[in-house]
């Protein structure tokens, strides 16, 4: 009696359910980054290119190239 098929409207809404359930993990680890976002293999996530993460990081190593007697150009150069 537990395994009977009962109505397709409970059947449709439990499943709708389940795929809003996936869909908002998936959104939400793609948006965020998992605890280990490999940057290499998957790009930078949305949250890490808004937070300004790369430029920072940029802009350091063009502060650390300047401070180490390079020029302005030289320094941006360098960068990958």
């Amino acid at each position: 009696r537990a395994l009977r098929m009962g109505n397709i409207e409970t059947v449709l809404s439990s499943s709708i359910s389940a795929v809003f359930f996936a869909a908002f993990v998936t959104s939400g680890t793609m948006w965020y980054g998992a605890a280990a976002t490999p940057i290499e293999l998957f790009g930078p996530t949305r949250y890490q290119w808004d937070s300004g993460y790369f430029q920072q990081e940029i802009e350091r190593q063009v502060e650390t190239s300047v401070s180490e007697g390079l020029s302005e150009s030289q320094a941006w150069s360098r960068i990958p």
